[in-house]
This record gives C-alpha cells, sequence and structure tokens, in this order.
C-alpha cells in the first residue's frame, strides 16, 4: 500500500482521468447510465488501491486500469444481457462480432457459423453459445400481435418443452371416440375453455384471448383447464 495520503490522492485523481477516459468507450450502450458506470469504475479503483504493491514493477495506473475496467465490464454485461458473461467471454464475443462485421463488409453476406469459428480458433459450438448469450434480454410481458388484431404477450407464446402436454397424454390414454362422452362431464365453461385451449371445435385461441372473452383473469382459465382435464382423466 502507497505510504502516504498524498500519494493516494495523486494516484486516485489519476486513475479518477482514466476512469472517465474508459467509460467512454460504453457511450453507445444505451442501457447503461454513465454515473453508474463512474461508480463502478470508482469500486474497481478502490479494490486495485487495497491490493496494490508498491515492490511491484508495473506502475499504479497499469494495475488499477485492469480492476477499472473489468469492474465496468461487469456492470454492462449484467445490464445488457440476459447472462452474466466473463471477462474472457466478453472479449471473444467482441471478437466474433468484428469478424462478422469485416466478413458482411468483404463479402456482403452474413458469416456462418463454422466461418466465425476458424477466425477465432473457436469451436462451433462456442460461437454459437457467445452469439446466443449476446442476444439482449426480453420481457415476458412484451406485446405480441396474434392476428386479426389481438395482442398476446411474448410469455403466452411459450412452451416448456419439459412439460407433459396434458391433452396429449389423454388422447394416448383413451380412443378419440370417447372424448365427446368425456365432454359430457364438464360444466359448459369447463367444456369451452377445453375446447378453445385444444381446437377441438375451432382454432386454439391463446390464454390471454380466452380469459377476455370470459372476463377473467389468465389463472383463471388454467384453473378452470386443469380442473376440466382431471375430471376428463378420472371419466376415463
Amino acid at each position: 500500500m502507497p505510504s502516504s495520503a498524498w500519494t493516494l490522492r495523486r494516484r486516485a485523481s489519476t486513475v479518477g482521468h482514466a476512469s472517465r477516459y474508459l467509460a467512454r468507450g460504453y457511450r453507445r450502450v444505451s442501457e447503461v447510465n454513465h454515473e453508474e458506470l463512474m461508480q463502478e469504475g470508482i469500486a474497481g479503483l478502490l479494490v486495485a488501491l487495497e491490493r496494490y504493491d508498491d515492490g511491484r514493477e508495473n506502475c499504479f495506473w497499469t494495475y488499477a486500469a485492469w480492476w477499472v475496467r473489468g469492474a465496468m465490464q461487469n456492470l454492462v454485461s449484467e445490464l445488457r444481457g440476459p447472462v452474466v458473461l466473463s471477462d474472457r467471454a466478453l472479449r471473444r464475443q467482441a471478437r466474433i462480432e468484428r469478424s462478422r462485421s469485416e466478413r458482411l463488409r468483404e463479402h456482403g453476406r452474413e458469416a456462418t457459423v463454422s466461418e466465425l469459428a476458424v477466425d477465432n480458433d473457436l469451436c462451433e459450438e462456442e460461437v454459437s453459445r457467445l452469439r446466443g448469450a449476446a442476444r439482449p434480454a426480453r420481457s415476458l410481458d412484451e406485446p405480441l400481435p396474434f392476428g386479426d388484431g389481438v395482442v398476446v404477450s411474448f410469455g403466452d407464446t411459450l412452451a416448456d418443452p419439459t412439460a407433459h402436454e396434458a391433452y396429449d397424454d389423454l388422447l394416448l390414454a383413451i380412443a378419440a371416440l370417447d372424448v365427446p362422452r368425456l365432454r359430457a362431464e364438464l360444466t359448459d365453461r369447463e367444456d369451452l375453455v377445453v375446447c378453445a385451449r385444444f381446437g377441438l371445435d375451432g382454432p386454439q385461441q391463446p390464454l390471454r384471448e380466452l380469459a377476455r372473452v370470459l372476463g377473467v383473469s389468465s389463472e383463471r382459465v388454467r384453473q378452470i383447464e386443469r380442473n376440466a382435464l382431471r375430471k376428463m382423466r378420472e371419466a376415463a
């Protein structure tokens, strides 16, 4: 650690100016506030002040810049993408993006995954994972057009690949001709929900649209659907 308060203040002032210079590299990142970026840089500076040893051959700024830049990059990674990446992964992402831009400029087309892998000395799986992690996060409440003026949320369009499709399981357990008999066990509202959700008498309807038609919440429609399927299983 430095031996005098004057030396500390001088080093802190020097790195503070340099931190503002480093922060300029993120001006185009709309998700990051400049003040927040500077705060993270100061946090990195404090770590450098605590860990620096005067016996090192490299100067303090060279040592501190690594901590300041790393703190800023971590903040950018947390705010820009759904996955927090290491500094090494961020650098690889930047190299991949440069390769993609260069090939697009030279050849007038998007580079393939194999071409990007060769350019960056990576395997194709690594390139795919890094490019996938660079995609921005999307809100589950993001509105999406569903046709005929209907708007649904992005979350309503997602399917759980690990979940069992209850109605498909039901059709495997019983003959399709038994469905009308099983529907007779349902109330009018339950029958309406099952038919609409699984397209028995027409096109399938999204959860939110069906909730609007019935004048109830989406969670209530899910409850009605679960109760109806339970009745049909028991009757089967």
